[in-house]
């Protein structure tokens, strides 16, 4: 009786441990922005496929704002935005794949440049 009861513990642990490890990721949309960076929600730059994970939309779209916003000179050096670390990668000719992070926070967008 022991050993059953033993085994529905454990196989019940197996089952639920996942559970309370899943990731709660979102996607949380874009944020556009014209040639001057200003805020235009027909423009064809800013934060695309913004996703979060472990934190809410609103803070992903913010955090992709304030980098879209405030482009450096250096595009791919890793940066800071408060608290949050981001790393950039580029992946066309005006397009940078971001991933910010902080602790098990974690957001990423596509990040379309304005030329010139």
């Amino acid at each position: 009786m022991r050993t059953a009861i033993v085994l529905a513990l454990l196989v019940l642990a197996v089952v639920v441990a996942p559970a309370a490890h899943a990731v709660d990721t979102q996607r949380c949309g874009s944020v556009r922005v014209d040639r001057t960076l200003r805020p235009d929600p027909d423009a064809d730059f800013g934060a695309f496929a913004i996703r979060a994970r472990n934190t809410a939309c609103r803070r992903a779209r913010r955090l992709a704002s304030i980098y879209v916003r405030n482009p450096r000179s250096d595009a791919t050096a890793p940066r800071r935005i408060g608290r949050w670390r981001c790393t950039a990668r580029t992946i066309d000719d005006q397009v940078q794949r971001v991933r910010c992070r902080l602790g098990e926070r974690r957001v990423s967008f596509r990040n379309v440049l304005p030329s010139g």
